[in-house]
């Protein structure tokens, strides 16, 4: 963990010294886009604001919120009120993830073209069920040849991914600059707490992970 605490030092001192680009600033209709697509049914957050509120907001909400995103991204930070999540277990609810979304919207088509073309998981509009598929193809077309398979479990991996590998892998995959640096302060003190039964649990530090439950 050495070298990558190392590395990310270096690529810090890389964006901080580096000025918000056109390119990276956040215009109402990402906003607009990145609320279109939030979840309805999710749990509200610490704030009592669910989805719901910024879809029917309209163009109010949208430029005020690119204005405040914008000012995030100039400064590199995001306000520490934001990083407090909050899980629902009862439900299997999570708040509503905006800045998230904004950020996705903004990275995507960076780091997308980059994807493997035969990725079948955890992409959009494609079961998992086809790499099985291509796999009994392939025994079928060369029923006595050896096959080498390698399996990988990632159902836990949203729950244990390590923030500075991640934010190292960003960089690599071309995320630099202030949206780096907003990306990573995200996980910078990051809190989370349970609600149980109407009642709320003392603040507790998110140290792996994707933020779940986030304004």
């Amino acid at each position: 963990m050495g070298d990558i605490q190392f590395d990310i030092e270096v690529i810090k001192s890389i964006c901080q010294g580096q000025n918000p680009t056109s390119d990276e600033m956040i215009v109402p209709r990402i906003v607009e886009d990145a609320v279109s697509s939030l979840n309805t049914n999710k749990a509200e957050d610490v704030f009592n604001l669910s989805a719901g509120h910024l879809k029917y907001g309209g163009i109010n909400v949208t430029e005020v919120l690119a204005t405040l995103f914008n000012l995030f991204i100039a400064e590199g930070k995001v306000p520490d009120c934001l990083k407090i999540g909050q899980l629902t277990p009862i439900y299997k609810k999570k708040g509503n993830k905006t800045i998230e979304a904004v950020l996705r919207i903004r990275i995507q088509p960076i780091f997308k073209p980059q994807q493997n073309a035969l990725q079948r998981d955890f992409t959009r509009g494609i079961s998992p069920l086809r790499a099985g598929l291509i796999l009994r193809e392939a025994l079928a077309n060369k029923p006595s040849s050896k096959i080498f398979v390698a399996m990988l479990d990632a159902r836990a991996a949203f729950d244990t991914v390590s923030h500075t590998i991640l934010d190292r892998k960003l960089f690599n995959l071309g995320i630099k600059g202030k949206i780096w640096e907003v990306v990573h302060d995200l996980n910078v003190s990051a809190k989370t707490s349970i609600k149980w039964e109407g009642s709320m649990s003392d603040h507790i530090n998110v140290q792996q992970g994707v933020r779940q439950g986030g304004s």
